[in-house]
């Protein structure tokens, strides 16, 4: 007798955690309080937060376990600039992007201007011009 006692509490105990964690897990779901409010960044110096946004393309209070992660990294590291991206999420309701970008070595004077990177790649001038006191490289015609 004191056996099924112990194993009708302990079913009630279980079902009793499992409706606990299923009624929080739909409340924080659908819960507005999840809502992506605020989007971080951090570490752009060449590309503009404008442009960083647009590229995310986050929907105005889109929920933050929708947002997919990856799927923005993978987004931003298409950007020529962006050399490393980390996105995470803050919750209850900031995604926060930190960025490492390519860094420029030299100007690239030709009929179209040019920044050259430490990885000795040819990278288009940024929208933020920025004074660089870098050297600048001519002559060459090829490009």
């Amino acid at each position: 007798m004191k056996i099924v006692k112990v194993a009708i509490l302990f079913i009630l105990t279980i079902s009793m955690i499992g409706a606990l964690v299923f009624y929080t897990k739909r409340w924080v779901m659908i819960s507005p309080l999840f809502h992506v409010r605020t989007v971080k960044v951090a570490g752009n110096e060449l590309v503009s937060k404008k442009t960083i946004l647009s590229m995310l393309n986050i929907k105005n209070e889109i929920h933050i376990f929708k947002v997919n992660i990856d799927s923005l990294e993978n987004k931003l590291v298409t950007n020529p600039f962006i050399k490393d991206v980390s996105v995470k999420r803050i919750f209850p309701s900031t995604i926060s992007v930190s960025l490492k970008e390519k860094r420029p070595l030299a100007f690239v004077i030709s009929k179209k201007n040019y920044l050259l990177s430490y990885s000795k790649e040819l990278l288009p001038m940024p929208e933020q011009i920025r004074v660089y006191d870098l050297p600048t490289i001519t002559g060459i015609k090829n490009i």
